[in-house]
């Protein structure tokens, strides 16, 4: 073979690389975005649950306040009888 043909082989086994890594990179990339996306919707998941949290612990203090001025109403009544 020849200089010029060994260069010519150089430069395909060279560029066939390069398209199979640059098919790589992509991938990659597309996977990474897609993991991207879901740590995002876990995100959006994970505080809507903690506002939920945070709601429920309010309706439960002021379920509890409630609960206790009726409490202290039927003491006051029971007490006026």
């Amino acid at each position: 073979m020849t200089s010029e043909t060994l260069n010519y082989l150089l430069m395909g086994a060279i560029g066939i690389i390069g398209w199979f890594l640059k098919g790589v990179m992509s991938d990659f990339t597309a996977l990474k975005l897609e993991v991207t996306e879901h740590d995002r919707e876990i995100g959006v998941i994970k505080a809507n649950n903690d506002n939920s949290n945070k709601r429920f612990d309010e309706l439960k203090s002021d379920f509890k306040a409630v609960a206790d001025k009726i409490d202290s109403i039927i003491i006051k009544l029971n007490h006026s009888h």
